[in-house]
This record gives structure tokens, C-alpha cells and sequence, in this order.
């Protein structure tokens, strides 16, 4: 069995996560969000062998603005411990309920990294691209001065544990792709990034998923450049390995923010899709300076042949 500990464990028990979004919808009717949000929920299995006492199953909630062909990246759930956990030590029923998550999880996945914020607590599991959140709302962080949160669609949540499980799932190059990462020949170095993360270790956005490429072993050469594939494929490494047909590439933008209670700055995106109502942004570049990425972009927008806009944003707050 291949893959990290994450994955290995879904294949293990049977969690068709590798399946496309319109292909889970197709064999999973549909649920009310248990959160209450207003579009609903696909399940894809109980789940239970790995995590008992799961609300509902896994489920995810589907992306009218993701391709619908590919893979969910994020899973939910709610774990909900039996009341007979409870303890007079003990009294909080989502900390038990993450207790009772954690139980699971940790002979597995190893020992978590603790998470907390001003109304929550949590635990978190990361390998390479994938990773898993627990996080439980402890009634007494919970309270406010206009009373309790409303309720959920599902009363039972709010006792629960959240689960979020993220795949981290890339698709694969094909041979053909290969081939033009093999040949790859930089045009343009990007310059600093934005995140520190290696495309290894990177978690993409579901949204991006089409342009994004697994570069495991494969694009360490293409980390910080762009260049083009002999077919026109553009292809560029930053946050991850992306590849973008010729005919999906529309224009550069640049976004420029003056100096103001902080520093101004310009980042540089790609804007590309199969049609102007779904066209995405990628990040390219990142300056400190506003007027730092001017002349990169006009060269790049006219390496492409493609439009480049500037867009003022004003000053930084």
C-alpha cells in the first residue's frame, strides 16, 4: 500500500475518496447539511471501523466552483461520544466527544499537535499535503452576552467533535505531461512566493485542482518559473506544479496596494479558464514594493500574448 498514513488509512476501510465529486452525487443521495448550511451534503459511507460513533458518515459539501469531475478534497464529520463517556471529571460533552476522536486516530496517524483558539480546542494530524482536524466548541468558550450559538441542523453537532479530513489528493501527470515536464526549459524566474511550503507538502485548493499536478519527484526544476511546454501548455511551480492549456490562459493581473498603516505590495496572478464566467486566478509573483511586478508582468502578458490589467487597490490597511 502506497501513499501516507492518511490515505492508506481511507483505502484501508473502504473510503471511495479518490472518486470524482459528480460520480459520489450520482451514487449518494444527498442530506441536509448537518451544520445548517444551505446547500446540502453528499455522504460517502459510514466510516465507523476507523471512527466510531460518526454522526451521519462522512460527507462533503460540493463546489459549484470546482471541476465537478474530480475528487473532493475535504471529508467532514462529527464524532459524538456515548453519553455513558461522561465523567465527573469530565463533564463537557464535546471534549469528551474529542476525546473519543483522538482514541481512534492516534494508534494510527501517531501523536497530534494540539490546537486551540478563543472558542475552540482541537488536535491536528499532517502528512506532506494531507491532513486531519479535530475540533470540538466548548459550551462555556461558546457563551457570549447574547446568549447561546443557534442551533445546528442537527441538534447532536453541538455535542460532537468536527472531523475534517483533507486528502491532499493530486491528480497524476499523464505520460504526455510528463514528457513536457522532462523537456521543461524555464522563460521567467517568479521570483519570491508567498509560501515557504514545498509543492511536496503544499495543500492545493479544491477550486485550482484542475491546473494541479502531483510533482512529487518530479518538478523540483520548476519551483520558482514558467516556461511552456512544446504543445503551449504554461507551466509554472509556486505554491504547486501547475499546468494550464494554451487555450485556457486569458490575461495577467496585478494587483498594487500602496503604503498605508503597512507596507504596500503587488501580486501578480495568472487568470485562466474554459470560459470568462469560470475563470480563476492563480498567484504567480509577490513584491514588496507596488510597482515591483510592473515589469515582469508586461513582459510575461506579452511572452503569453495575453492581456494584462493593473489594478489599484489603494492603500494598505
Amino acid at each position: 500500500m502506497t501513499g501516507n498514513p492518511i490515505s492508506q488509512m481511507l483505502d484501508a476501510h473502504g473510503i471511495p475518496w479518490r472518486d470524482s465529486q459528480s460520480a459520489l452525487a450520482e451514487r449518494f443521495a444527498t442530506m441536509p447539511d448537518p451544520v445548517g448550511a444551505p446547500q446540502p451534503a453528499v455522504p460517502i459511507g459510514k466510516s465507523g471501523s476507523f471512527l466510531p460513533h460518526l454522526l451521519n458518515g462522512l460527507f462533503f459539501r460540493p463546489s459549484s466552483f470546482a471541476d465537478q469531475s474530480l475528487p473532493p478534497l475535504l471529508l467532514h464529520g462529527h464524532v459524538l461520544a456515548p453519553k455513558r463517556r461522561l465523567s465527573s471529571v469530565l463533564r463537557s460533552w464535546p471534549m469528551v466527544s474529542l476525546q473519543e476522536a483522538r482514541s481512534a486516530l492516534e494508534p494510527v496517524l501517531g501523536r497530534p499537535e494540539r490546537r486551540a483558539s478563543s472558542n475552540t480546542r482541537g488536535l491536528y494530524w499532517r502528512f506532506g499535503s494531507a491532513w486531519i482536524e479535530l475540533e470540538s466548541f466548548p459550551p462555556r468558550l461558546n457563551r457570549t452576552s447574547l446568549g447561546d450559538p443557534p442551533p445546528m441542523q442537527d441538534p447532536r453537532v453541538e455535542r460532537a467533535c468536527s472531523v475534517s479530513i483533507c486528502t491532499g489528493y493530486r491528480p497524476a501527470l499523464s505520460n504526455e505531461e510528463d514528457e513536457l515536464l522532462r523537456a521543461y526549459s524555464p522563460r521567467f524566474e517568479l521570483g519570491p512566493q508567498l509560501s515557504s511550503e514545498s509543492m511536496e507538502d503544499s495543500t492545493p485548493s479544491q477550486h485550482l485542482l484542475e491546473y494541479v499536478r502531483d510533482p512529487r519527484g518530479r518538478a523540483g526544476h520548476v519551483r520558482g518559473t514558467i516556461g511552456r511546454g512544446d504543445d503551449g501548455t504554461v507551466i509554472f511551480g509556486t505554491d504547486q506544479l501547475y499546468l494550464v492549456p494554451a487555450g485556457h490562459v486569458m490575461s495577467i493581473e496585478v494587483e498594487r496596494f500602496e503604503p498605508g498603516r503597512i507596507s504596500g505590495y503587488a501580486q501578480m496572478y495568472l487568470r485562466c479558464g474554459r470560459s470568462p464566467a469560470q475563470s480563476k486566478v492563480i498567484s504567480l509573483s509577490y513584491a514588496e514594493d507596488p510597482d515591483g511586478l510592473n515589469s515582469s508582468a508586461e513582459q510575461v502578458a506579452e511572452w503569453l500574448g495575453c492581456d494584462l490589467v493593473f489594478k489599484d487597490c489603494g492603500a494598505n490597511y
